[in-house]
């Protein structure tokens, strides 16, 4: 019987990203510091379908974040470097933990 065995897990989303500790980095640690709800976007665009339209992907994560990599941060060819890990909860008021958008055609070309 294909059917014999069902079960449900609750979907979620974990992102980990690693980047130069700079400005940008130092205020998302204090994100991190405070667990404070963040709202993180991942746009990655591939070829031109015709005129300005692209093909994408976009990925909206509502979440925390919830994991640091190696403390003190690592330094590769001179630069401090850090990890943090995202994991995306839902939000209520946008009914969602995270959403998935892909542009892969256009319905009519300009």
């Amino acid at each position: 019987d294909v059917f014999s065995l069902h079960s449900e897990q609750r979907r979620e989303l974990s992102i980990t990203l690693r980047g130069v500790f700079n400005s940008t980095w130092a205020a998302e640690w204090a994100q991190f510091a405070a667990a404070s709800p963040r709202k993180l976007r991942l746009h990655i665009e591939g070829p031109v379908i015709s005129g300005t339209y692209r093909r994408f992907v976009q990925i909206d994560a509502y979440g925390r974040w919830r994991e640091v990599g190696a403390l003190p941060p690592e330094e590769e060819d001179g630069m401090t470097v850090m990890e943090l890990e995202f994991q995306s909860e839902y939000d209520p008021a946008l009914a969602a933990d995270f959403v998935v958008r892909v542009q892969n055609d256009v319905a009519s070309l300009p």
